[in-house]
């Protein structure tokens, strides 16, 4: 790029802001946060199901748009149903997907769950 280039264009700021407190994700709304993000403790029983999930063969690949009022959030990775953690995953996506209709005042949400075997972005950052 050009100096005349790189002179003409506006600066960018980035402002993230992190917490361990999910009622901080409104932060979102303030005018100088471009990101949040909280950590969390996600329950035993559903990093296991997760875990158990991830190392088998057949990948994952789900997108539902979802609405509340009739959404089985317990349907979802029927194929796993019986697994010990499922019913705990599954209410975790339930609470993270009410967090965000909540959020963003919504509706309907969308919802995806894919296996990762690479970065999605991989010219602006990878996932580790």
């Amino acid at each position: 790029m050009s100096r005349v280039a790189l002179s003409r264009t506006k600066p960018v700021y980035f402002q993230a802001y992190l917490s361990d407190d999910i009622a901080d994700l409104a932060r979102i709304y303030d005018p100088d946060i471009n990101i949040c993000l909280v950590e969390r403790q996600i329950n035993e029983s559903a990093q296991r199901f997760v875990e158990h999930v991830l190392k088998r063969t057949k990948s994952i690949s789900l997108i539902e748009n979802i609405d509340f009022a009739t959404f089985n959030f317990f349907g979802v990775l029927p194929d796993d149903v019986l697994h010990p953690g499922h019913r705990e995953f599954c209410k975790d996506i339930a609470y993270l997907c009410g967090l965000y209709r909540d959020l963003f005042d919504l509706e309907r949400i969308g919802l995806r769950l894919r296996t990762l075997d690479h970065a999605m972005c991989p010219k602006f950052h990878f996932d580790s």
